[in-house]
């Protein structure tokens, strides 16, 4: 399937305009109007797909918002728990939601090893 462009889009409105005027060199299984009614639903979609993209942008920041609210929000009531929560039978929990922060072990290895030595002359 070709994906038309601006070129491509350019090109197939000159070309089917030609073919419209010279139906009588055209070979016969091609249906002009056809060609032009697809032509016309394309140039129809561009408004209706530039709608639905910034549309869909809208939703992804308001995602993107939503969800950092809503960790610095978990983030708070873990670190509140983890000052007030001891001994108060939040162990389990606690343990389980520090794993979020804990390093692996090829991560702690990277940020542990020495940094590389330049060599002078």
């Amino acid at each position: 399937m070709t994906k038309m462009g601006l070129k491509s889009q350019t090109f197939t409105t000159r070309a089917l305009d030609m073919a419209a005027q010279h139906i009588d060199m055209m070979p016969r299984h091609l249906d002009v109007e056809e060609a032009c009614r697809d032509l016309a639903l394309f140039e129809a979609l561009n408004p209706i797909l530039q709608a639905v993209n910034h549309f869909k942008e809208l939703l992804e920041d308001t995602q993107m918002l939503a969800g950092s609210e809503a960790y610095a929000a978990a983030r708070l009531a873990y670190n509140s728990a983890k000052v007030t929560g001891k001994n108060r039978g939040l162990d389990d929990v606690m343990e389980d939601l520090s794993q979020q922060f804990r390093k692996s072990r090829r991560q702690s290895a990277i940020a542990q090893s020495p940094a590389p030595q330049s060599q002078t002359a």
